[in-house]
């Protein structure tokens, strides 16, 4: 995470006269950038740093021994400085989020890729979920989505039909690529001695528009939520994963509940080390031969994790034939391994100019 850049990203930093605002903070609906042809505003970066926010802290915290405190934002540490360290982790996850949208744009998926656009897509998302409920019928997660939970659930919605559009083409695998891929990978798929693989759930407890009682009370929610997500998997090992989640949603219907299944390993601890350390530090004291759950609180991510290891794994697998699940399993993995470098090609020729004057005015405080 030391010296954030945009890799192979051309910046082009505008001129400060593009917009007159000496002297005082931009408007939020001033522009700071612009990728390709869509801008970001002041609202948008600002609310990408709320998001980035506690995993900024807890980078300074343990990589500095940095007390947070009221000078902690514009303190220089080795000359890292956490206000723009924040600002730049958030510019590259905006410029993705660009990047990717306006793709589905370009595919007729989503009408629009503007912040306008985006909010136009909650109000209808959020009328959805008023008239289920008006009509008694069942709505999964918050009745009513704000900002930071919408975005978060339509950017993966979007990626996943992406990744499917672009399977008809762009990223269209031949079974001759599947079968080297599959002997690529089969030592990880079917788990090495020195991989852990692992179901995960998360609960978020992050919402920055509540004060400090409402946001305890929210947490204690989410804690609940995950404790009762551990108890039903503790009935038996037959417990699918699914059927948990759709009893949950059921009954705490203000909480969003993810379900991943991951893998600890050399080449992904790391990532597990910057953006998930409570958890990495769970992880790496345990062995893949382990059957355990556990529930942690991340405040990197804000939120509480339920992790059921999965134990007795075998460290590799010959077989002769594949079945259709695993065929699909593999494919899946190659398409998101294909989309992602798909998507840091487009990045990497994207053009983005930085409008200073009103990027360097943008503050966390």
């Amino acid at each position: 995470m030391k010296r954030f850049t945009f890799v192979a990203i051309i910046l082009i930093i505008a001129s400060s006269t593009y917009f007159a605002i000496a002297g005082h903070t931009p408007s939020e609906n001033t522009y700071v950038a612009k990728v390709n042809e869509s801008w970001i505003t002041v609202h948008e970066l600002q609310r990408e740093m709320q998001q980035q926010r506690a995993m900024v802290i807890h980078y300074f915290q343990s990589t500095y021994g940095a007390p947070y405190n009221k000078d902690f934002w514009k303190a220089d540490y080795e000359g890292e400085n956490p206000e723009q360290f924040l600002k730049q982790l958030a510019m590259e996850e905006i410029t993705k989020i660009k990047v990717e949208m306006d793709l589905a744009q370009n595919k007729g998926l989503i009408r629009g890729s503007s912040h306008d656009d985006l909010m136009h897509e909650m109000e209808i998302e959020n009328q959805h979920r008023r008239e289920a409920l008006a009509s008694n019928q069942p709505i999964y997660g918050p009745k009513q989505l704000d900002e930071i939970s919408f975005m978060n659930y339509f950017t993966s919605r979007v990626r996943n039909r992406l990744k499917e559009a672009l399977s008809l083409n762009e990223l269209k695998p031949t079974d001759k690529e599947l079968e080297e891929y599959y002997k690529e990978v089969q030592g990880q798929l079917f788990v090495r001695e020195d991989t852990i693989k692992f179901d995960k759930i998360s609960v978020s407890y992050k919402h920055t528009d509540l004060d400090l009682n409402q946001t305890q009370v929210h947490k204690q929610t989410a804690k609940k939520v995950i404790e009762v997500a551990q108890s039903l998997l503790e009935q038996g090992d037959k417990s699918e994963m699914s059927e948990i989640i759709t009893v949950l949603q059921k009954q705490f219907n203000s909480a969003i509940l993810h379900h991943t299944i991951e893998e600890f390993n050399p080449q992904t601890a790391s990532t597990y080390f910057k953006s998930q350390p409570a958890l990495y530090a769970e992880l790496q004291n345990l062995s893949n031969v382990e059957h355990k759950s556990f529930i942690i609180d991340e405040p990197a991510q804000s939120q509480y994790v339920l992790i059921r290891t999965f134990g007795e794994q075998l460290s590799e697998r010959i077989t002769k034939s594949l079945t259709a699940k695993e065929q699909n399993h593999i494919r899946q993995s190659y398409l998101n391994q294909a989309y992602a470098r798909y998507i840091l090609k487009l990045i990497s020729h994207a053009q983005i100019d930085i409008m200073s004057e009103a990027y360097h005015r943008v503050s966390i405080d």
